[in-house]
């Protein structure tokens, strides 16, 4: 999360920009969330695979990634293609996020998404604020 503390205090946000490619790296190498926490255990993961049955579909494929476990999908195809499309879960809709960014992770480099910056609009909307405010005390 300290990524997010770096963006703000730089008045920036990050912007996902750009499109999928079809590569399937994001379902090979994939870190994920539930109720707002990284998973980090194998044991966890069972946990809420028990809860989730949406979970069932990831395997983990690496123990750690800035001590986050890192999961592949089991229905993704030899061409890079989902074999559930129709029926792929939220969080494969709703990739990447910003949320990915604010906890170190980033779209691969054969990714067809980037990540870029964009100043705030709560800093621009002060910036425009104190220079309107400026101009009134100079015309009084």
């Amino acid at each position: 999360m300290w990524r997010h503390c770096w963006y703000f205090f730089r008045g920036k946000t990050p912007v996902i920009r750009g499109g999928c490619l079809q590569c399937g790296g994001c379902c090979r190498y994939i870190t994920l969330m539930y109720e707002g926490k990284m998973i980090r255990s194998r044991w966890q993961f069972d946990r809420i695979c028990k809860k989730d049955p949406v979970f069932r579909r990831f395997v983990v494929a690496e123990n750690a990634f800035m001590k986050n476990l890192v999961f592949r999908c089991n229905l993704l195809s030899e061409e890079g293609t989902c074999l559930d499309y129709e029926n792929r879960p939220q969080l494969c809709k709703d990739y990447p996020t910003r949320h990915m960014v604010y906890y170190g992770g980033a779209p691969s480099a054969h990714c067809g998404f980037y990540i870029a910056e964009t100043t705030s609009f709560a800093r621009i909307l002060k910036k425009t604020i104190r220079a309107n405010r400026k101009k009134e005390r100079k015309g009084s």
